[in-house]
């Protein structure tokens, strides 16, 4: 992987793909940083995870006019990204060839969170990944799934604000009970969302697609 030390910053290669019809499978020696230009819709897969470090990054930045789908070694969808946005996606555990990835992406106002780590607490806990500036923004609407041990819930939080009181409702659908309840606050510039959970066994894994709204 090309990676270079220049005048006292770290410089990594940034390469062009002309999307194609063709999918493009990344490996060790694939550049850090490609930028997708072209109207095809293109897919990429991740290289495989049992040949690499955990901690090593890609970002990917859809500047073509189509779909970018992003894909683990085993075909496993990971996130779309639609024209402009962009995804900087790490490895967390490379135990299997399809591993485990984390990432950020998206553009301005719509981005996605995965491996949001849901802990156990009968007191409100402050999700930042969620949370967001009412100076900017006058609302949000995320869509997430939460895995528990018991059961699956996918959901959609309707989160407003006129800088002065927050409101959030939502609006789910799940498998049995995975406990978590959810509000919003204001605290200075910011609407903080937060979460509680009821006591049941083990940590929740949550992942997040999420759009602002500017006021």
């Amino acid at each position: 992987m090309s990676t270079f030390l220049t005048t006292g910053a770290l410089k990594e290669d940034v390469t062009a793909i002309v999307a194609s019809a063709s999918p493009l499978h990344l490996t060790l020696e694939s550049p850090t940083i490609l930028r997708v230009v072209g109207s095809l819709k293109q897919e990429v897969y991740l290289p495989n995870a049992l040949s690499l470090e955990v901690g090593i990054h890609f970002i990917i930045v859809n500047n073509s006019t189509n779909d970018v789908d992003v894909k683990d070694y085993t075909s496993t969808p990971l996130v779309t990204l639609t024209a402009q946005a962009a995804t900087v996606i790490y490895l967390v555990d490379a135990s299997t060839a399809a591993g485990v990835w984390s990432q950020v992406s998206g553009n301005n106002r719509e981005f996605s969170r995965s491996s949001i780590v849901l802990f156990n607490s009968s007191n409100d806990i402050l999700l930042p990944d969620l949370s967001f500036p009412h100076t900017t923004y006058c609302g949000s609407r995320v869509e997430y799934s939460i895995k528990e041990a018991s059961g699956v819930r996918v959901g959609r939080l309707l989160i407003s604000t006129d800088g002065s009181t927050a409101s959030i409702i939502d609006d789910l659908s799940e498998t049995s009970d995975v406990g978590v309840n959810w509000s919003a606050a204001i605290v200075g510039d910011d609407v903080q969302i937060l979460y509680s959970t009821t006591p049941l066994a083990g940590h929740r894994s949550m992942q997040a697609d999420i759009k602002l709204f500017k006021i």
